[in-house]
């Protein structure tokens, strides 16, 4: 069941996006038309800091310690994909997300355990919020829920749905840090993790 858990999400990759359609500028004689649609974002790195914790599928009890996590985001609208990873409870975990026709919307994958979906609201590749649907490959259950991004990185809140019912919620909070750091803070996580 972990291995979805941290599932980044999300998506939260911030870009800005400028004006859409198209204008005109009046000159003497004639009409030149000025293409003001958006050019493409540039791909994007980002790295983040954060920590997860379950609950009760209520959210009022807490049923273990935070746990601390990072994560990075390698985004390319060239190709449609963000490629996630995140470290879970001592192990990297990859996730591809493609971007479907719609513009709104990202098929996601970990290539092992889960598929499904994960919805957007805001403009294009720069998100503010997003929802999960995701089925577990062995039949286990599946997750739902949402995120944000905030001033700080993003927030997200899951449940693992199994036997028709919300068995666990998992509450997740990253800050975005430089990605210069990133390596070394995933090795930091690898040693306290080995050394519990």
């Amino acid at each position: 069941m972990t291995r979805w858990i941290l599932t980044a999400t999300l998506l939260c990759a911030a870009m800005s996006t400028g004006c859409t359609g198209s204008d005109v500028v009046e000159v003497p004689d004639k009409i030149i038309p000025v293409d003001t649609t958006p050019p493409t974002p540039k791909a994007s790195n980002r790295c983040y800091s954060g920590q997860s914790q379950y609950f009760s599928p209520d959210g009022a009890s807490a049923m273990a310690d935070p746990n601390p996590t990072a994560a990075r985001r390698d985004s390319d609208p060239d190709k449609g994909t963000i490629d996630e990873i995140v470290f879970d409870q001592g192990n990297l975990r990859p996730t591809r997300l493609t971007l479907q026709p719609d513009g709104a919307t990202f098929s996601a994958t970990d290539g092992e355990t889960f598929d499904g979906t994960i919805s957007t609201t805001g403009a294009t590749w720069a998100w503010e919020g997003w929802t999960y649907n995701l089925t577990m490959k062995d039949g286990s259950g599946s997750v739902e829920g949402s995120g944000k991004t905030t001033a700080k990185g993003f927030e997200t809140e899951k449940y693992f749905i199994a036997v028709g019912a919300r068995q666990v919620m998992i509450r997740e909070s990253f800050e975005e840090i430089d990605c210069a750091g990133w390596e070394a803070l995933v090795e930091q996580l690898k040693a306290d993790a080995s050394s519990k």
